[in-house]
């Protein structure tokens, strides 16, 4: 966890910080809750931050507009282009 004193300026200014109920960020088992949380992620100033800060540090929920298995197959789809290019 990253203490507010030391979170870059996105994390502090995401849409999420105001957000009712972070919770609905990490249940992915509700469709409702994931689409709600992307709708926040969708108009929030941090989005591209937040997606690459996910994909970085292999986090879980919803991270910039999508879910831990969206970015997984991101990334899966990302390393069979890169070896196919080799």
């Amino acid at each position: 966890m990253i203490h507010s004193h030391s979170k870059p300026t996105w994390m502090r200014i995401a849409a999420c910080v105001d957000a009712e109920n972070v919770d609905i960020f990490f249940d992915e088992t509700h469709r409702k809750k994931v689409n709600a949380a992307k709708k926040i992620c969708r108009a929030c100033p941090s989005m591209q931050q937040c997606l690459e800060y996910a994909i970085r540090h292999q986090e879980h929920g919803v991270w910039g507009a999508t879910t831990t298995n969206e970015r997984a197959k991101f990334m899966r789809a990302t390393r069979r282009i890169a070896q196919s290019t080799d």
